[in-house]
């Protein structure tokens, strides 16, 4: 999602642009202007290659998927722990859609 490549580089080369926030301040921020938790929308891809190499896990062989679900579950816990969703985004394409209906025409009319 996004220009790959850009979070590396501004934090490599323009560290000042990027400033820690507490999360769990503009939570409650949040709810108090909003009166509802807050919900943040998560890169998938990015999660997934951030805690693989905050973590030192290997990704050879396939991974080692059961330190990367404790390594999730403890992220997604610090969250629930401030009453914040998280909806979790991973790029996908529109191809199974077009394969199971057809060519895009036919998708849009049987939308109508």
């Amino acid at each position: 999602m996004g220009v790959r490549g850009l979070q590396t580089f501004i934090e490599n080369a323009c560290p000042e642009a990027c400033k820690y926030v507490s999360i769990k301040q503009l939570a409650d921020d949040h709810r108090s202007h909003i009166n509802c938790n807050p919900v943040i929308v998560v890169d998938g891809m990015s999660l997934l290659n951030r805690l693989y190499n905050n973590t030192s896990l290997e990704w050879i062989y396939g991974g080692q998927w059961l330190q990367f679900f404790n390594e999730l579950e403890k992220f997604i816990e610090r969250f629930k722990n401030i009453n914040v969703e998280l909806i979790f985004f991973f790029e996908g394409q529109f191809v199974l859609l077009k394969e199971k209906n057809g060519s895009e025409d036919d998708f849009k009319s049987q939308m109508k």
